[in-house]
């Protein structure tokens, strides 16, 4: 799958006092658009960009609302991300069903989620599947899980 440049409209799992939502702020790596629904990493300096397994591997959430730095230099935006349950990023590779429930997912772009460790960035769990459709904790994990 190619990562995302447009945004994406997430599901959110659980009603609303069910959610563990949690927002952050980070600032935004020089000449970095980040769309709205996709999976934010850090990159070695702390700075966020879509999340991949080469440069920004520390996930921290999914961006609330897109971010345009693309004419920008280190840090003259910001992100805000949510850690949360979220459905609806695509997958790559071993179908996800509910025999993976528990099992850690890696991103291999900023939308598309596999199973697979190997040059991809640790995102978080494989949480439920409703309907035959996954459900994934995004950054909802203790860091270096």
């Amino acid at each position: 799958m190619t990562a995302s440049t447009t945004d994406i409209l997430l599901k959110q799992s659980g009603a609303p006092e069910q959610l563990l939502p949690t927002r952050r702020a980070f600032p935004v790596a020089a000449s970095t658009s980040i769309p709205s629904g996709c999976i934010v990493g850090l990159n070695a300096s702390g700075n966020a960009g879509n999340a991949e397994g080469a440069t920004f591997t520390n996930v921290v959430g999914v961006c609330e609302r897109a971010v345009d730095n693309s004419l920008g230099g280190v840090a003259a935006k910001q992100v805000t991300t949510i850690r949360a349950v979220f459905a609806g990023f695509a997958q790559t590779g071993t179908t996800i069903d509910k025999t993976k429930i528990g099992s850690k997912v890696y991103a291999a772009d900023n939308q598309t989620l596999t199973l697979t460790s190997t040059s991809n960035a640790f995102a978080g769990y494989v949480d439920d599947i409703k309907d035959g459709v996954p459900y994934y904790s995004i950054a909802v994990h203790v860091q270096g899980s």
